[in-house]
């Protein structure tokens, strides 16, 4: 691996017409487990290197200063020969980009946040093989595993630059998907989850099946979803972290250069005379069990945790070196996770009074500008104050910006591998459109 990188950096040395390059080598190692009900389909193991070489060109325009990129895929199989013959032909390319000049990263004296994780890389395959047992012993009263993946990959990630950056990590994904499916009165249903975690995560992964198989049996005896006005929503599942990354989004470099944004640091986002919780929300490069943890971005620049709101006001926009630079602010890099604090209701205490639970949608969409959020659910919970009433092909629709000053999070929270935070949000008044 190091031969290759090695050729690589010999070749740029030849061309000082290339203003800068950034070099990332990915090396892969990997363990593929598929399950056929209960029956083992196929189990394989994969390992690969890949190099991804980014050159950059500087030149000048009408006064205008530019920083042109090109970016190519090398593979270790290459000669020398071919190599700088893609570098060269990358180069041509980079000379016909307009992208605004930004600096490149430098090294940096900052510790490295690196992830972590229980599982033994020596050992994918014994691991691999305890994580579909966990699968399988997940039983469902009518509900059944119809077919089941497992992911195990480790990731080597090296990245070195013109600037003299060299950092590298590892880390581990432990990914699972699984179908269930279930008879219903009237045809039969399937649901799709997936998940992903650092660790081996027996437990975690056993109760994620578990409550697919559950949500497969309610599924099958829902009734279609009435029109109901004015009634509590409680967002669950994969739609709480969708819903707190608008946030995210909100703050992002990008969306304050391209005017897509309302978040003024120092101003509270949430508006005035809140009734509801606040928002606290930190970004972090590490989060326990979180695959999507990363000590540096993809320029290298080294992360540590941002917090972006404190009590609904917004501390700080967070951004790459390139929006960083065209905002004229200090740069934070892309930090991969967020963790949001959580609220002051209990999840049971949301349950007490007349409401809707909606724990699966179709594909719930929330725009990161106008914040239009909702769409068509799959399986939801309506609680009339008497009886509870399993639904579905109900939909809501309606604006962060219009409830974000009544909105409330579980005391209890939840983790979806980037996100740690609330693991349920009421939103008062909405409609369900049956």
């Amino acid at each position: 691996m190091k031969n290759i990188e090695n050729i690589i950096l010999d070749i740029l040395k030849k061309h000082p017409e290339i203003s800068g390059y950034k070099l990332v080598t990915l090396s892969r190692k990997s363990r593929e487990l598929f399950l056929i009900k209960d029956k083992l389909d196929l189990n394989r193991g994969k390992t690969s290197v890949n190099y991804t070489l980014t050159v950059y060109v500087e030149f000048t325009e009408d006064g205008e200063k530019y920083l042109g990129s090109a970016s190519i895929r090398l593979a270790p199989t290459l000669s020398a020969d071919e190599i700088e013959r893609k570098i060269v032909f990358a180069h041509s390319q980079a000379l016909s980009v307009k992208t605004k000049w930004y600096p490149l990263a430098k090294p940096s004296s900052a510790a490295l946040i690196n992830p972590t994780s229980d599982i033994e890389p020596s050992a994918l395959g014994d691991t691999i093989e305890k994580i579909a047992t966990a699968i399988l012993s997940a039983k469902g009263k009518t509900a059944r595993i119809n077919s089941a993946e497992v992911f195990l990959t480790m990731k080597e990630t090296h990245l070195c630059n013109s600037n003299g950056v060299d950092v590298s990590y590892t880390n581990i994904e432990n990914k699972i998907e699984v179908i269930t499916s279930c008879d219903g009165e009237h045809e039969s249903v399937e649901v799709y989850g997936d998940a992903h975690y650092a660790n081996c995560s027996i437990p975690q992964i056993k109760e994620l099946v578990e409550q697919q198989l559950l949500e497969t049996e309610n599924r099958s005896i829902a009734q279609k979803s009435k029109h109901i006005e004015n009634i509590p929503v409680i967002l669950r599942n994969s739609s709480v972290s969708s819903f707190f990354s608008f946030f995210v989004d909100q703050t992002s470099g990008g969306s304050v250069f391209h005017q897509a944004s309302r978040a003024e640091v120092g101003k509270n986002f949430q508006g005035e005379n809140i009734a509801g919780d606040l928002l606290t929300i930190t970004l972090k490069p590490f989060l326990e069990n979180a695959s999507a943890s990363e000590p540096f971005d993809k320029d290298g620049f080294v992360l540590k945790p941002i917090k972006i709101f404190d009590k609904g006001v917004v501390k700080q926009i967070h951004a790459d070196l390139q929006m960083a630079h065209y905002l004229h602010i200090e740069p934070t890099g892309f930090v991969p996770c967020f963790e949001v604090e959580c609220g002051s209701v209990s999840y049971d205490e949301m349950l007490e009074k007349p409401h809707v639970e909606i724990f699966r949608f179709s594909d719930f969409l929330c725009d990161p500008v106008t914040g239009d959020f909702g769409g068509e659910f799959r399986l939801a919970k309506y609680f009339d104050g008497e009886k509870t009433h399993i639904i579905h092909n109900g939909a809501i629709s309606a604006n962060i910006f219009a409830v974000q000053k009544e909105f409330y999070f579980s005391k209890e929270r939840m983790q979806e591998n980037s996100y740690l935070g609330p693991k349920a949000i009421l939103i008062p008044g909405l409609t369900i459109s049956g």
